[in-house]
């Protein structure tokens, strides 16, 4: 009897055994992979004029980067044989800008493909940095400049370029990292997974529910920035926030804003997402504009409203005294997504309303300045959808922020 009791023990502890060994395959994470380490310098080469130099920093290899005064000047790596990278999430670089001049630098990844043919076959993301400044950006694979882009095999990636943006003269940069990583290994815990989009019970809130591909990728990457980004000013809405990545280190001072802008995002994801993207960084200040994707879905803007309440009262819940600047919605004009007759007004007046019922919440009129006299779009501040900023049409948002900001002493 005693041997068999054992057998059947010895048996138990290997069958969990093995149960706790898939559990950790199925969690297992992919460890970073840094393209540097042991690199094949014959893969890299300089875009455009540029000149490179590798240089040795504590036993890890960085890349210095010179290019001339032209279009799109940088670092070009073309590994011998395409990369699988299908384990991974993103590619990531940290760069140092080492020229004199505030640049706006582009990380791309490409597959082969038609570029003759729209969407062309990469993703990319930009980062602008002052003079010596330094920062990481992270392409996520799917994503294009914090929206949806083409669908990249990651299974098969040709090139990854580094690239300075029409640079107003001669610079430099120095690439410190270069690496593939997946999300989950950034940290052994992340954001809350977005509910089914069809379990309406799931979610808080009422009206429209919109989950895209690109959105836990965003929220990923938000995650990873939570400490560096406490104490804050937050920008959070949807794309006409996440549209500000390529300008506001142009605009506001180094280390005063975060973004927490999704694209194609409604006031009732936000209101589920509000507390971690937003509320754990404890910040100095937000700055909310929501409702356009509402609107587009021919969301009621009594039910926006109401989520927007509720966004607000999660904010005053864990701080009273937090300044909140609420945005009243940007013009638009796209046929291809026509509002109810009257909608958006509408909803800018709740807006109104709500903002002024409360105390340290102001609201910022983003109508008006961006239409003319006949109530038209002033062209200059769209891209051609007509429903999107385009760089002048930040400066102008900038310019109708900024005295609100200050007011609000989010800026000083």
């Amino acid at each position: 009897m005693f041997p068999n009791r054992q057998r059947k023990i010895a048996l138990r502890l290997i069958l969990q055994l093995l149960i706790t060994c898939a559990l950790c395959a199925s969690t297992y994470a992919a460890s970073p992979l840094n393209f540097l380490k042991n690199l094949t310098e014959s893969e890299f080469s300089g875009e455009q004029g540029s000149t490179i130099k590798i240089k040795q920093v504590s036993g890890e290899s960085h890349i210095l980067v010179d290019y001339p005064a032209s279009k799109h000047p940088g670092l070009d790596f073309t590994p011998l044989t395409p990369l699988d990278l299908s384990a991974y999430d993103s590619v990531e670089a940290t760069l140092t800008n080492l020229g004199e001049t505030t640049t706006t630098f582009t990380v791309r990844v490409d597959n082969d493909g038609d570029w003759s043919m729209k969407p062309h076959p990469y993703n990319a993301e930009v980062v602008t940095l002052a003079p010596d400044e330094t920062s990481t950006v992270s392409v996520n694979f799917g994503v294009t400049f914090n929206k949806r882009g083409f669908n990249l095999d990651s299974s098969a990636v040709t090139k990854i370029l580094i690239i300075a943006n029409n640079p107003s003269g001669p610079g430099g940069f120095e690439l410190k990292e270069l690496s593939a990583t997946a999300a989950d290994s950034h940290s052994s815990t992340g954001p809350t997974p977005y509910p089914d989009k069809h379990d309406n019970g799931a979610w808080p809130g009422v009206g429209p529910i919109r989950v895209f591909k690109w959105m836990p990728v965003n929220r990923d990457y938000f995650w990873t920035q939570r400490q560096a980004d406490q104490g804050k000013v937050v920008l959070v809405g949807d794309s006409q926030i996440a549209g500000w990545q390529p300008y506001f280190k142009q605009y506001f001072k180094k280390d005063e804003i975060a973004l927490r802008g999704i694209g194609g995002d409604t006031s009732r994801g936000l209101l589920f997402r509000f507390q971690e993207d937003v509320m754990d960084l404890n910040p100095k200040g937000v700055v909310i504009l929501i409702g356009g994707n509402d609107l587009s879905a021919h969301a009621s803007p009594k039910d926006i409203i109401s989520n927007i309440s509720s966004i607000i009262e999660i904010a005053r819940k864990q701080n009273l005294d937090l300044p909140i600047i609420l945005c009243q919605g940007l013009p638009k004009d796209n046929p291809k997504a026509p509002l109810q007759p009257g909608a958006k007004a509408e909803l800018n007046r709740r807006i109104a309303e709500l903002g002024n019922q409360l105390e340290n919440v102001v609201v910022l009129d983003l109508y008006s300045p961006f239409t003319t006299e006949n109530d038209t779009l002033i062209l200059s501040y769209f891209k051609p959808d007509m429903t999107h900023l385009s760089s002048d049409g930040y400066k102008r948002f900038y310019d109708v922020l900024m005295p609100e900001m200050s007011r609000m002493k989010m800026s000083e």
